[in-house]
């Protein structure tokens, strides 16, 4: 199994069998005797459905030649500063 279809697996297990009970939990959670008003809880499956590394940094690889994305904002997806070619960024 590679990490793509891991990521597939991911995204079919949330889709068909979890969805159901993560928008009950979650609705649930946000009502206001639970959470202050007009906060609202959800599940971030973000880890769990993200591609693998080498994906991601070829996806933003042409980003950057493209121009329409900048290190800053290939810094706050990965939730980290990045090195490039030895120095930080």
């Amino acid at each position: 199994m590679n990490y793509q279809n891991r990521q597939s697996r991911s995204w079919e297990l949330i889709d068909l069998f979890l969805a159901k009970y993560m928008t009950a939990i979650s609705a649930r959670l946000s009502m206001p005797d639970l959470t202050p008003i007009g906060w609202r809880v959800e599940f971030n499956t973000d880890d769990l459905t993200k591609p693998d590394l080498k994906t991601r940094f070829e996806t933003y690889k042409l980003g950057l030649d493209g121009k329409f994305i900048d290190q800053s904002w290939i810094e706050a997806q990965e939730g980290e500063p990045l090195i490039l070619e030895g120095k930080a960024a």
